[in-house]
């Protein structure tokens, strides 16, 4: 299927080969093989791009996406927040407030499972902020709960100004409970 893309010069569609062989691999548990695959998926994605290919912004992101996840499965956190702190931008771009809270929120317990709480809570902060954003449909369908899980426990670590009681007082006016 590779040989065929590559013959074909259809970028996106080898771009989906490796998606699926780079799946096959992370669900074995063979996790540097999955991360090469997925590794290479974002260098097809990239190229796509290059080319002028109208979806491939979307799967610039989604590679990204997969390199941090593998990343996340094989404990490389410093990686991982790394990738979807670069991922980020790209969900921007591509006006996804759904990925942009996810790559942020995911950057953010990145951090914190490296045990550095300043950078979980900088980027729990720009999560937050990607939440204010989207409509409350969108927000009560997010991963916002699981970033409020975060925040109740960065805000134990002892950060300047940081208050569970002002947690709190965020996620509730954004999951609009009172």
């Amino acid at each position: 299927a590779l040989a065929i893309t590559k013959a074909q010069s259809w970028p996106s569609l080898g771009v989906a080969v490796n998606f699926a062989l780079g799946g096959g691999l992370l669900a074995a548990g063979r996790l540097p093989e999955a991360l090469a695959k997925y590794q290479t998926t974002q260098t097809g994605a990239e190229h796509a791009a290059q080319t002028g290919e109208s979806a491939a912004g979307a799967l610039v992101l989604r590679s990204q996406l997969a390199v941090a996840a593998t990343q996340v499965r094989s404990g490389d956190y410093l990686a991982a927040a790394a990738t979807y702190e670069k991922a980020a931008p790209i969900a921007e771009s591509q006006a996804d407030l759904r990925m942009q809270l996810e790559c942020h929120r995911m950057a953010a317990f990145c951090h914190e499972s490296t045990g550095s709480p300043p950078l979980a809570w900088a980027a729990a902060q720009r999560a937050l902020a990607v939440a204010q954003q989207m409509d409350p449909a969108m927000r009560a369908t997010s991963t916002l709960p699981y970033l409020g899980e975060a925040l109740a426990r960065l805000s134990r670590e002892n950060l300047p100004g940081l208050t569970p009681s002002l947690v709190s007082e965020q996620l509730r006016q954004l999951l609009g409970v009172s």
